[in-house]
């Protein structure tokens, strides 16, 4: 086997480095994306620029140009991005959709690295897992208060429990980072739709309101139908190619899990799309 050079080495530790901030990024995304907690959403967007900074940077020490425009992926990602702040500029609340403008372009960029993460070199599996597990160790030492601290604390927990699983079993996969990613996306929406119908129980129980419209981590009930609708796909594909029964019956919950917690959204938008989504 030929020993890697110092330059190889270099870009193999920033894909690392990449790897490491990405799956914070996919992970957290959930509980701060859509919520008003702006030290939670600085968290998320500063591994979203860490990890595109570490991109860019394995790929100019490899010699290879940043990424390859236009293609398939940036001229629809661009799109988006140029409607949201024409929508913007002509809101009656401009400085909100300002605001939410620059939410969209951080998850613009988020979805390109995980596009852009197949033009990268491959990284130690369960180095990066192994440290992952300490961001989120670290990650429930962020001063947040009330409900979405213990939201904070819960999916801390999935994530570690995550990251022993990959590192046990992770590398029989052929792409275990990409397994990775995919269990943490899957992790954050199980624990979403359950903190979605502890809340649907509790303004049940205590505000005697049967038609409450649940958010969840989310500050609307519309982006939460959204995000359900996006992950369901993900979940069922997950059940199905799984190899290991344990896996297929935990993402197979995922999915009906998330099938249940979209109706007491009452977003028309939200199951229009999750219906879209299934078929």
């Amino acid at each position: 086997m030929r020993r890697q050079t110092g330059r190889e080495q270099v870009a193999v530790a920033a894909v690392v480095v990449h790897d490491v901030a990405l799956l914070i990024a996919v992970f957290y995304a959930p509980i701060f994306w859509g919520s008003f907690n702006t030290s939670g959403q600085a968290f998320v967007t500063g591994a979203v620029g860490l990890a595109a900074l570490a991109s860019l940077f394995a790929r100019w020490v490899d010699g290879r140009p940043p990424a390859r425009i236009p293609n398939a992926i940036h001229l629809p990602a661009a799109a988006f991005l140029a409607i949201s702040a024409l929508s913007a500029m002509f809101s009656v609340s401009w400085h909100a959709s300002m605001l939410e403008v620059c939410r969209i372009g951080v998850g613009v960029v988020l979805f390109w690295l995980v596009a852009n993460r197949a033009l990268l070199r491959a990284a130690p599996t369960s180095l990066t897992a192994a440290a992952f597990g300490c961001s989120v160790v670290l990650a429930t030492f962020i001063p947040v208060a009330g409900e979405e601290g213990m939201a904070l604390k819960l999916f801390s927990v999935i994530g570690v429990g995550v990251t022993c699983a990959v590192i046990a079993s992770g590398t029989k996969e052929r792409d275990a980072t990409q397994w990775l990613r995919a269990a943490l996306v899957l992790s954050a929406a199980l624990v979403v739709a359950l903190y979605g119908l502890r809340e649907k129980v509790e303004a049940w129980r205590l505000l005697e309101n049967p038609t409450w419209q649940i958010f969840s981590t989310f500050f609307n009930p519309n982006p939460l139908a959204g995000f359900f609708a996006m992950v369901f796909p993900l979940a069922v594909s997950a059940a199905l190619v799984a190899a290991v029964l344990w896996q297929r019956l935990v993402w197979g919950f995922c999915a009906l899990l998330v099938a249940v917690t979209i109706l007491p959204t009452y977003s028309k938008g939200g199951m229009l799309a999750f219906l879209v989504a299934a078929a």
